[in-house]
């Protein structure tokens, strides 16, 4: 009897903890957990203590609590993305509304199973629970992943930690959400690929939303910027051109893995053009209707695509190329009839492809002598407003309204501050000049923050040039310096590849961050400078070379400095510095960027030459290194422009700054300064001078900023050939030479100087009628047999491609050929403009004429020899040389 006893109360107790284990079980798998469960930071588990499940029982309710633990997360990833803006993604909302749909169905399943349960009143075997809710068993553990993808500490939600410590670390957002929810759904178990398609669905729907928000209205529906189609903030002006150039398409934003750049291109277009529908219907009732019909077809189509539960993404190209094509015959009629296009295309074509001839003959001619001196921004003014000018109104082209909205600029490529009174073309921020100009330093800040001053020069820079630029600088006086603290200061040398100079650099430390950085690649030389003491008059140097960066570790709008390895100086460099006038020392420093000449190790009569910078102090060598800007900055042969700029740490003066440029085959050997070579003549600094016009609204989404530079580089190559054939005109007429007019020695320089006037004179009706007419009439036919803005656009393009590849702009032996050509006839010119100061007539004068002459048909003969090889210009090559006289020197004896 003791045993029954003994067993019934052992089953009635059982039978007590299989009830209160049951009953705690159902909390648990909706996150209340009691005394039976622990909670660990990996997930609930049973307490080893419980001895009425055996192991495998245990097991089995490990992984029913696990449902417990991930639900936990999964809801409190919920709670965050509806609730607050800790996530700033409207996708991860979207993507919580589709988890917020399994976590409902999950909790309806739950609750039907206690109530069936407690209906019956027998114990539900652990495996009947676990058949039951096998779903989720599945599914949510994905779920759990996902949510630990977007949001890496989402695992630290299901124990209450602090959200602060969360909503700090970046979130996956936007089209990478979009890109990781493509690669989850190529899975092969179908209740996981079932619950991903639900989750892409939802966020499908807000790429939708935002196609539709773009495509109807040009406008954005896109709060933290996820959307393929951003908005330019630094653009505040007003207007129809403004407000469409305030929209870029970022093809970082695409998720390219599943969705083709071609038709985020295409929903960009008709975007942008509904902006120039609507901007038109403001004044007729006709383009209003057609706003209207266009709308109601996006709504329809859209909104049918968006209710599909799969993303198919050949119907959404095939719906978006439809709804193109329909607004680019529309757009046709506002942009190319209305806005007169064929009109400003010829316009475009007289004044960059020198179509013209009297106006830039005339212009030439006017400023063939101030092209002599070396630019400034005076002698820019004076070439744009009174030489330009006067040549516009002498041809009687004041009704023009495209010459009239057209000037010129000059990127001048060379500088000197000697003193700060004047500051036209520096970007000043955060620094300030001394009362009388005597230097700048950085302006007066709380010791909290530290900004360094930043000059820009404000014209950009060609990268094919070596230049060596001067930096004057002043250390504070002993006097102004306290006894204890040596002085110690950076000095940045910045070399960036955009003309946005809107970014801070903050010193935290030994740490420098670029705050409010813009979207641009930025190569920067640090100088570390230090005074041992305040009486010492020596200065302790390190260089290094930095790039900056952004750092996903923190806020988007702030990069950090990193370090090159091995571009640094190995041992500090101590320079002896001299005494200003002020009591003040000063140093200067030097930075060098050419060729490097090296000599091969196996053979020493080849010489190898690579890019990279030589930096002294006070003519004492600190630091060389193979660093190419180029590379660095990612520059294109069609774009290879940079800017440069200084960075001004504390307590740090600049008294000067210069920069200078040398002739494109500039080097030097390895620790030698460059000095020793040719710097570049003024006539070749105004190689660079380019127009700029005002195109009228809505014809810069044909001609675009990008084509316009193209132009300009048409433009530029054609104005030098039209420079050296008047040179070679003009110095023939001088006065000095009617001395010399009876000696038969001008007989061989006569012959040169034909010559080369004929080769100049062919290359330029090679290139003039050709190519560019040639093209041009081509382009304008096919234009105006067109009824469509894309087939337009595309014509166009073709036209500019055609134009760069036949007249060799990028094609650098071609060019390098060409311009030693030029070379020759400008050497030429300056032989003969000297003709009053030294006499023509003696040995010596001759002797530079005969290997002229000699240099002049090498240089030919290698052009001609380039062009017949690379099967190109075989018409330029039967215009320089219809007698093969270059082609085959060897038949020429």
């Amino acid at each position: 009897m003791c045993l029954h006893y003994i067993a019934f109360v052992t089953d009635w107790w059982n039978n007590i903890l299989s009830d209160q284990m049951h009953h705690e079980l159902f909390l648990a798998l909706f996150g209340h957990v009691g005394d039976l469960i622990d909670v660990r930071s990996d997930g609930y588990y049973i307490r080893p203590a419980i001895s009425i499940l055996s192991d495998a029982q245990k097991v089995q309710v490990n992984r029913l609590l696990n449902l417990g633990f991930n639900y936990t997360i999964l809801q409190e990833f919920v709670r965050i993305a509806q609730t607050s803006t800790s996530y700033a993604s409207v996708y991860v909302t979207g993507l919580s509304h589709g988890i917020e749909c399994y976590l409902e169905k999950y909790g309806h399943k739950v609750v039907q199973l206690e109530e069936s349960i407690l209906s019956s009143k027998v114990v539900t075997p652990i495996p009947q629970l676990m058949y039951e809710l096998q779903d989720f068993i599945e599914i949510f553990p994905e779920l759990r992943k996902l949510v630990e993808m977007i949001h890496p500490s989402s695992c630290k939600l299901a124990i209450r930690e602090e959200e602060g410590q969360i909503i700090e670390e970046k979130t996956i957002a936007g089209a990478s959400l979009l890109e990781l929810l493509h690669g989850l759904s190529l899975t092969g178990y179908p209740r996981i690929r079932k619950c991903i398609h639900h989750l892409q669905q939802c966020c499908h729907r807000i790429l939708y939303k935002q196609m539709i928000s773009w495509m109807i209205y040009g406008k954005l529906l896109d709060p933290y910027q996820e959307f393929f189609v951003k908005s330019t903030q630094s653009n505040t002006e007003s207007g129809d051109y403004h407000d469409t150039l305030a929209y870029r398409l970022d093809l970082n934003a695409i998720p390219g893995s599943y969705f083709p750049v071609s038709i985020a291109e295409s929903i960009y277009f008709i975007g942008k053009s509904m902006q120039i529908l609507m901007a038109n219907g403001k004044q007729s009732r006709s383009s209003c209707e057609v706003i209207e019909k266009q709308s109601h077809e996006i709504v329809h189509v859209m909104s049918e695509l968006a209710q599909d539960k799969s993303f198919d993404i050949l119907q959404v190209e095939h719906a978006v190329e439809s709804i193109r094509a329909r607004v680019a015959k529309h757009l046709y009629q506002n942009v190319v009839v209305h806005a007169n296009f064929i009109q400003c295309f010829d316009a475009l074509k007289q004044f960059f492809l020198l179509s013209r001839g009297e106006l830039y003959q005339s212009f030439v001619e006017d400023s063939f002598s101030i092209m002599q001196e070396k630019p400034s921004m005076k002698l820019e003014e004076t070439l744009n407003h009174n030489l330009w000018r006067q040549t516009i109104q002498d041809l009687q082209l004041d009704g023009d309204d495209f010459a009239q909205s057209t000037h010129l600029q000059l990127p001048l490529q060379t500088f000197s501050f000697r003193r700060f009174n004047v500051l036209d073309g520096l970007e000043v921020r955060n620094a300030s000049r001394e009362r009388t100009g005597k230097w700048m330093e950085p302006s007066q800040q709380d010791a909290s923050e530290l900004f360094y001053g930043l000059l820009w020069w404000n014209y950009e820079q060609y990268e094919r040039y070596p230049f060596s630029t001067k930096i004057d600088i002043q250390v504070p006086s002993s006097s102004e310096l306290e006894d204890s603290t040596p002085w110690s200061s950076k000095l940045l040398i910045l070399f960036q590849d955009t003309p946005v100079f809107d970014a801070d650099i903050l010193s935290r430390g030994d740490t420098l961050e670029f705050q409010q950085e813009p979207n641009t690649r930025c190569l920067g030389i640090e100088l570390d400078l230090r005074r041992p003491d305040r009486f010492a008059s020596v200065l302790i140097v390190q260089g290094s070379f930095h790039y900056y960066a952004k750092d996903a570790s923190t806020s988007g709008r702030s990069s950090q400095w990193k370090k090159m390895e091995g571009c640094s100086t190995e041992r500090s460099v101590h320079i002896a510095m001299h005494l200003a006038s002020g009591k003040c020392p000063i140093a200067t420093i030097e930075i060098q960027y050419s060729r490097i000449q090296i000599e091969n190790a196996s053979n020493k009569t080849q010489k190898t030459y690579k890019k990279g910078f030589f930096i002294q102090v006070n003519e004492i060598p600190v630091l060389e290194s193979f660093v190419d800007i180029e590379q660095v900055l990612d520059l294109r042969p069609s774009n290879e422009k940079y800017w440069l700029g200084l960075g001004l740490g504390p307590r740090l003066r600049v008294a000067g700054w210069s920069c200078e440029k040398y002739l494109l085959k500039a080097f030097r050997e390895s620790n030698q300064n460059l000095s020793k070579n040719q710097i570049l003549p003024p006539r070749e600094l105004w190689n660079h001078l380019r127009l700029n016009p005002k195109i009228p609204w809505p014809l810069p989404l044909l001609f675009t900023e990008d084509d316009l530079q193209l132009y300009n580089n048409l433009f530029q190559f054609c104005f030098r050939l039209k420079r050296i054939g008047y040179a070679l005109e003009h110095t023939w007429k001088v006065d000095a030479l009617r001395c010399y007019s009876k000696r038969n020695f001008l007989l061989p320089i006569s012959a040169l100087r034909s010559r080369m006037s004929y080769v100049i004179q062919n290359i330029q009706i090679y290139f003039q009628i050709l190519v560019i007419e040639a093209n041009f009439h081509k382009c304008r036919e096919e234009m105006q047999a067109s009824n469509n803005f894309d087939q337009v656009k595309k014509f166009h393009e073709c036209f500019l491609a055609a134009l760069i590849k036949q007249c060799y702009i990028y094609s650098r032996t071609i060019m390098t050929a060409m311009d030693d050509i030029l070379q020759c006839c400008w050497h030429f010119v300056e032989l003969i403009s000297k003709s009053g100061q030294v006499n023509l007539d003696s040995p010596e004068e001759h002797s530079k004429f005969c290997s002229l002459e000699q240099e002049f048909v090498q240089r030919l003969e290698f052009f001609c020899g380039v062009l017949h090889h690379s099967g190109q210009a075989r018409d330029l090559s039967f215009l320089l040389e219809y007698n093969e006289c270059f082609i085959r020197p060897q038949e020429r004896h």
